[in-house]
This record gives structure tokens, sequence and C-alpha cells, in this order.
């Protein structure tokens, strides 16, 4: 009984430690996946409401009234490879669509997106910064 229990314990050991292990790689690999985004309004109009979404997600996120020079933080967690997409509607009824950025799975994210105007057209300026 003593050696079919130390022949178990021989297999079972090992494979329990993979597991362990496999558990603890997932925890930390799924914890990483987070993206804060800044939207800073500088293009002199205010923003009346906005969608920021990333394309491997089917839900976009609302953001809110962001007055000229002023800013707001949208948060994604759980992602999948992708790009941000943008849409603005502004006060006096301009609006704008843009893209850009890119994200991965298992990493996280703390980036800016910079609403501006450039030659009378409203455009968004995206910049990344991974962070572990």
């Amino acid at each position: 009984m003593a050696k079919k229990n130390r022949a178990l314990l021989a297999v079972l050991g090992p494979m329990g430690l993979g597991i362990a292990t496999a558990l603890i790689f997932l925890a930390v690999y799924l914890g990483k996946n987070k993206s804060i985004v800044t939207i800073k309004n500088e293009t002199g109009l205010d923003l009346m409401g906005g969608q920021l979404r990333i394309t491997s997600l089917p839900k976009e996120q609302e953001v809110g009234e962001i007055k000229s020079n002023d800013s707001a933080k949208v948060q994604f967690e759980k992602f999948g490879d992708g790009r941000y997409v943008f849409s603005g509607q502004f006060k006096g009824g301009k609006t704008m669509l843009d893209s850009g950025g890119y994200v991965t799975s298992g990493a996280s994210y703390k980036d800016v997106i910079l609403l501006k105007t450039r030659n009378d057209s409203l455009v968004a300026d995206f910049r990344q910064k991974v962070y572990k």
C-alpha cells in the first residue's frame, strides 16, 4: 500500500505543480489586460459627447462632455488585439471619426488621445505607453 501511495505521489505531485504554475501564469497574464485612456480636448470646441472603442470588443465606451482644454478618462479590460476608434460630436455641429494606436492582449496601456484641429479638420492624435 505504501508503494502505491508513493507511486501515486510521484505522478500527482509534478502534475499538481504544473497546474498551479499554469494558474499563476494565467492570473498574472489576464491581470495585465487593461487600458486606461485619457482623452484631452485641445480643439477649441466643446465636445458634447463621444464614443471610444477597441475594435476587438463588441461594445464601445461612452465619453461624456469634455469642455475645451479639459480631459476625461476611459478604461478597458479584457480585450484582444485591436485599434482604438474614436467618434465625437462637438458644439456647433462638427463631428469627427478617427482611429489609431494598437493594443494587444496580455499587455496594459496608459494611452492619451489628443483631440486637435488641423487644417480646419478635427483629428485624434494617439499616443501610447505600455506598462507592466
